[in-house]
């Protein structure tokens, strides 16, 4: 019923480091932005068509859809794995055939720092063009509906790109199964 004096202090010294270590976070990513923001933004051009500024990506704004599982491929609908730029392109292609609206947030795939960012055009084979240049995951978020669409680039010891892609999605993928 009423917790010990003991269990108290625990529990409040448990809810003390948790706010310590989120306002310790909240710092790094405010430093992590300032440090890299700038590059970062300039390279999402290549997907909107546009200069990207960094005060355009919102850290306030959440991801409209998580991805909750403990890997990319388990909390997919649908995935392509390990693949070259060819390979890539063309799942990209069929995607952008599916697509009703090229409208939606973009961003990298799980980073607190630099945010999400609103664009009215988004080019899917740009995505696979940003990735590469960050050697990162990229995320779009379309508008149309509720889904993700991620693009990841990992470099080899070759020095040659590897690309995996994954959506979340019912609408998105059920249009693939179509196409």
């Amino acid at each position: 019923m009423f917790k010990s004096g003991r269990e108290w202090s625990v529990a409040k010294i448990e809810r003390l480091k948790a706010r310590r270590s989120q306002l310790a976070d909240n710092r790094n990513d405010v430093n992590s932005r300032a440090l890299y923001g700038e590059s970062i933004a300039g390279k999402f051009r290549e997907a909107t068509g546009y200069d990207v500024p960094l005060d355009s990506f919102d850290t306030n704004v959440k991801p409209p859809v998580v991805f909750s599982a403990p890997t990319m491929e388990q909390a997919s609908d649908w995935a392509l794995l390990n693949v070259d730029e060819e390979a890539a392109l063309i799942a990209l292609e069929r995607l952008e055939r599916c697509m009703t609206s090229h409208e939606g947030l973009i961003g990298i795939q799980g980073n607190t720092h630099l945010g999400l960012h609103r664009s009215a055009s988004i080019s899917l084979a740009g995505l696979l063009k940003v990735a590469a240049a960050l050697d990162d995951t990229v995320v779009f978020f379309p508008d149309s509906c509720r889904a993700a669409i991620v693009v990841d680039c990992y470099r080899h010891s070759s020095m040659r790109s590897f690309y995996s892609i994954y959506v979340k999605g019912n609408e998105v993928v059920d249009c693939l199964g179509k196409s």
